[in-house]
């Protein structure tokens, strides 16, 4: 893993809870994402499309490029 996305778990200042919402993704796109060799640029891609789609429980989505940028 690069070291910028390196951190102590302590360094985190949320406390994330699932009362507080949550995505839930299917286990097997989930599993293939974390299996695929994709690009630090690719994922966070990725986890946006997921994020404005499953996140929002909806099928589809209009990003713009500002939001991905």
């Amino acid at each position: 893993m690069p070291a910028p996305f390196l951190f102590a778990m302590n360094d985190l200042k949320a406390n994330p809870q699932l009362e507080n919402g949550y995505t839930r993704i299917a286990n097997e796109l989930f599993e293939a994402i974390i299996e695929y060799p994709f690009t630090c640029a690719e994922l966070r891609i990725i986890l946006l499309v997921i994020r404005r789609t499953y996140g929002w429980k909806t099928s589809k989505s209009f990003i713009s490029y500002g939001s991905v940028a």
